[in-house]
């Protein structure tokens, strides 16, 4: 999202998400050649938590005609930070379940295949 797209709005939500273990989880999956076995854990976050979003904003929004404008704002190590622009409050109590739905899911799809939440 640019900046300016911000410009005339009165409400931004910004929606973080950080994967709990990861220090130590990027500590204890390095190769004997220095190699970061890790790294498909973190490309499989910043590529499906998005997705999941996405679609859990299509669920909460199924009765509107266009979803709240939306996507990853910045990506810090282990966090994603997602920016949303709601045309109203009622609008960022959806947004705020979907994202609540999507981490959950995202959570227990990460569990699966790597000791992370």
């Amino acid at each position: 999202m640019h900046l300016d797209t911000f410009a005339d709005r009165r409400l931004v939500m910004f929606l973080s998400a950080d994967v709990v273990g990861a220090t130590a989880f990027k500590a204890s999956n390095i190769g004997t050649d220095g190699q970061a076995l890790w790294l498909g854990a973190f490309e499989t976050l910043f590529r499906e938590l998005p997705l999941i979003f996405i679609g859990k904003l299509a669920e909460y929004f199924f009765d509107e005609d266009d979803l709240p404008q939306s996507g990853v704002w910045k990506v810090m190590g282990d966090e994603v930070v997602f920016a949303v622009l709601p045309e109203s409050v009622g609008h960022a109590q959806r947004v705020t379940a979907a994202f609540c739905d999507a981490v959950v899911c995202y959570d227990q799809r990460i569990a699966q295949r790597w000791p992370l939440r």
